[in-house]
């Protein structure tokens, strides 16, 4: 499945609608894509133009079929396949349509989902933050502790 390239990192992920496609090396079959040699490539980190963000959160998920279910229901992840505008250059797809690397699968998942599950742990650990930091007022004012506000700062920070 590989085609000579050894770490993960060393797959670009690229736009295949937007890039300098190389139709010779390229197999659209196989869903192997690879940009022309000084051409045009674009990714999916480089900013859409005028503002404009991908559609997708592309991640690598452990190809396990317990963790595949439980990324497409609870996360809404789906997979990579070859049609997609958004592929990994150089890479083949297995018998399933998948981009595969060892015991890794391709997913995406909309890009709203991602920031609003982001947003959410964000908020998770803002509150854990604040609670603890209640816990700790509570307990300083239950010994009479004479802490000053500095103090208290600092063993927050410590804390966190």
């Amino acid at each position: 499945m590989i085609t000579g390239i050894g770490r993960l990192k060393d797959f670009p992920m690229i736009d295949r609608t937007k890039s300098d496609i190389d139709e010779k090396r390229s197999n659209p079959e196989t869903g192997t894509y690879f940009v022309k040699d000084g051409g045009n490539r674009v990714t999916y980190k480089v900013k859409l133009p005028k503002g404009g963000r991908a559609k997708y959160h592309y991640h690598w998920i452990l190809n396990q079929p317990m963790r595949i279910s439980m990324v497409k229901i609870q996360k809404g992840y789906t997979e990579v396949t070859k049609d997609d505008d958004i592929v990994p250059e150089g890479m083949i797809v297995d018998a399933l349509g998948h981009y595969v690397y060892g015991d890794l699968v391709f997913m995406k998942c909309g890009l709203e989902q991602y920031l609003e599950r982001l947003l959410f742990s964000r908020q998770k650990s803002d509150r854990q933050l604040a609670a603890k930091a209640k816990e700790f007022e509570d307990s300083a004012k239950a010994v009479k502790a004479g802490l000053t506000t500095d103090m208290k700062e600092q063993l927050l920070n410590d804390m966190a």
